[in-house]
């Protein structure tokens, strides 16, 4: 099934988090294909139990490497509603969310969110590091044979 679905996205910004399955109908060619690509090259998040993605992670994906361009500046501070209308879920959910993560905090009378914060929450986390042993008390790996003998 292709995609044609070519409607102007003017409220969909580079920090707008959009449910996969959205954006795989957002880009053209067709859906399957597309959600392969996404799954590819950008990173995929879960909020409630969904994968999501970041729209300004696959506007750099498709400008491709040494292209990236960012439009939201850095420490970006919006009002709670703001944010919770730039998630994809109902205002109530992504609000409930926003509080229980302590990302929205009261200022001047009214809830406030780091936009950024919100971002790095929903990225996902970078695979752990492989453990080194090291300090006085580290095992040596084991060998392959017994010390001494060489087979071979």
């Amino acid at each position: 099934m292709t995609n044609e679905r070519h409607e102007p996205c003017s409220t969909l910004g580079p920090g707008s988090v959009v449910p996969l399955a959205e954006a795989a109908e957002l880009l053209p060619g067709t859906v399957d294909d597309v959600r392969g690509w996404l799954q590819e090259h950008v990173p995929i998040a879960e909020f409630l139990g969904r994968p999501v993605v970041i729209w300004g992670d696959v506007l750099a994906a498709v400008r491709g490497p040494g292209q990236t361009k960012r439009t939201i500046p850095v420490g970006a501070v919006v009002s709670e509603d703001r944010a919770a209308r730039a998630l994809p879920w109902r205002r109530g959910d992504a609000v409930t969310w926003l509080r229980e993560q302590r990302l929205s905090n009261p200022a001047s009378g009214r809830r406030v969110v780091v936009w950024d914060a919100v971002l790095e929450r929903l990225r996902p986390p970078p695979p752990p590091a492989p453990r080194v042993p090291s300090g006085r008390n580290a095992r040596a790996p084991k060998l392959l044979a017994k010390p001494g003998r060489f087979e071979g």
